[in-house]
């Protein structure tokens, strides 16, 4: 290994120890409150057992309702702040999840999330996935996060919700190819799925991984859940990829891209979504662009989306 690949690794290292320990410090304010961790480096340590593979931006924190919104005033109460011009609360209310960012800028952001699945493309019964839920040692102290199907099924959901970022596959790759032996692996994600809504978004990335190589033995069990019109969908979505390794590519523009995410997954939610997304509330828009007109704002949200 050179000496710049050493370097990335320790770098990547010590970011994840520096988010690990915010999140303890974030995990005692928010002590008595039900808490479960997801992504970040408790991701990173759960598919590759080494902080060096791969490095963390934030804290992932699920805390069902009503806590959730005791949870955003304790944050709130200790330096954290949503993004100028964004009702940290409304957010909370509106898509399931905030990103709160400490008025100490060297401290990690903390995403809170109602939930952890995106409401605009996944239905879930977040009772049955709290079963799906386990206790990590993390630096001595008890912290809890998803078991291994969970995780998968929320690796291969985020991948949609970000409109298919391949930087993302490699993960899902990983924890494939890690978890997939695992005694009762693959059951445990056949049987989530229906309360997930997430089995065309798991087919769909299990043919797309192997069509850049990958190694997705037992990925054929998971194709007797689709209904006929699910197959349809997963087969024209993969299309727009290429079948060909060199040829795996997302469609470049941002719009296609939610487009054929929603048409995956939520089909009957794309005229509602499209819209939603084109016309945002006050605070969003505020929050993007700074104060101003709303008819401006909104003119302008829809200029810069047409040309992403």
């Amino acid at each position: 290994m050179d000496a710049d690949a050493v370097q990335m690794d320790l770098e990547r290292m010590a970011t994840n120890l520096r988010m690990e320990e915010a999140l303890l410090s974030v995990l005692d304010l928010l002590d008595s409150i039900p808490v479960v961790v997801f992504k970040g480096p408790i991701l990173t340590r759960l598919i590759y057992g080494d902080l060096r593979k791969r490095a963390s931006a934030d804290n992932d924190l699920w805390v069902g309702e009503p806590h959730v919104f005791t949870a955003l005033e304790r944050l709130l109460a200790h330096g954290y702040r949503p993004t100028p011009g964004l009702d940290a609360e409304r957010a909370l209310r509106r898509v399931g999840q905030v990103a709160l960012f400490h008025q100490d800028a060297q401290r990690p952001s903390v995403d809170l999330h109602a939930q952890p699945y995106s409401g605009r493309f996944f239905s879930v019964d977040y009772a049955r996935v709290a079963q799906h839920v386990r206790a990590v040692d993390l630096h001595g102290r008890q912290v809890r996060t998803f078991d291994e199907p969970l995780a998968f099924t929320h690796l291969v959901a985020h991948f949609l919700q970000h409109h298919f970022e391949l930087e993302q596959l490699g993960d899902i790759a990983c924890a494939w190819e890690r978890w997939s032996v695992l005694p009762g692996f693959t059951q445990a994600v056949v049987a989530l799925s229906p309360v997930t809504c997430t089995m065309p978004a798991l087919v769909f990335t299990l043919h797309l991984l192997a069509s850049k190589g990958a190694k997705v033995e037992q990925a054929h069990v998971l194709e007797g859940g689709l209904t006929m019109w699910e197959r349809v969908r997963v087969r024209h979505v993969l299309r727009r990829f290429g079948s060909q390794s060199s040829k795996v590519k997302a469609p470049a523009r941002s719009v296609e891209r939610k487009f054929l995410a929603l048409f995956l997954v939520a089909p009957r939610r794309l005229v509602t979504e499209i819209k939603r997304a084109a016309l945002l509330e006050d605070d969003e828009l505020a929050s993007r662009y700074g104060p101003g007109p709303r008819v401006k704002l909104v003119w302008r949200h829809l200029r810069t989306k047409l040309s992403e």
